[in-house]
């Protein structure tokens, strides 16, 4: 029982979905390994015994990191809790950055915020006006990419292109999205971490 759980460990617990649950673990996973010093391999150690995100690696103890075999001695250890440390606060920064231009954008007229997405011009907005998508959240929601093909005239590939900066836009992007080639990889996507290529 979830509540009982929380009231018993004073812990504050979030329900989310399994495909969520995967999705967060998988991106903690890549923030690890974005570390300078940590790498895949290490990540994946360090997941299984207990280090679920930077945050708790920021904040862990160098003589309890040096302990796990791979990560090389306290001095080591420690390189790596201020480099986890640094990307804690370059996360938190992006993710107010994204905030406040989510703020400024909803303010925007629908139309002004079409026009915000990459690869909206005004002709665009008019085919889409045709078959009643008038919102960037309408057009998001559209799964039908022939519906989308047929409507503005763009290949599949440039449908799926449309519909990836569509996400971006909304802050919805993640690593697990096919990135365009001109794309640049997503907000929550730490420095140095590889990025999903499109297929």
């Amino acid at each position: 029982n979830v509540r009982l759980a929380s009231q018993l460990t004073t812990w504050r617990i979030n329900i989310h979905s399994e495909s969520k649950v995967r999705e967060m673990e998988e991106l903690a996973r890549r923030h690890m390994a974005a570390l300078e010093g940590v790498g895949h391999e290490l990540a994946e150690t360090l997941f299984k015994l207990g280090w679920r995100s930077v945050e708790e690696l920021a904040t862990t103890k160098p003589e309890d990191l040096a302990s796990i075999p791979g990560v090389g001695g306290q001095e080591t250890a420690k390189g790596i809790i201020e480099r986890a440390g640094q990307l804690v606060l370059e996360l938190r920064r992006r993710a107010e950055v994204e905030k406040q231009r989510l703020a400024e954008e909803a303010r925007k007229t629908d139309e002004e915020r079409l026009l915000s997405v990459q690869g909206v011009d005004g002709a665009l907005i008019e085919k889409l006006y045709a078959v009643e998508l008038r919102s960037v959240e309408q057009l998001h929601k559209e799964e039908d990419l022939a519906k989308l093909e047929a409507a503005t005239g763009l290949s599949r590939h440039d449908v799926e292109t449309l519909k990836y900066w569509v996400k971006t836009y909304l802050g919805l992007a993640t690593w697990k999205d096919h990135l365009p080639e001109d794309a640049p990889a997503p907000p929550s996507e730490p420095q140095g971490a590889p990025a999903e290529s499109a297929p």
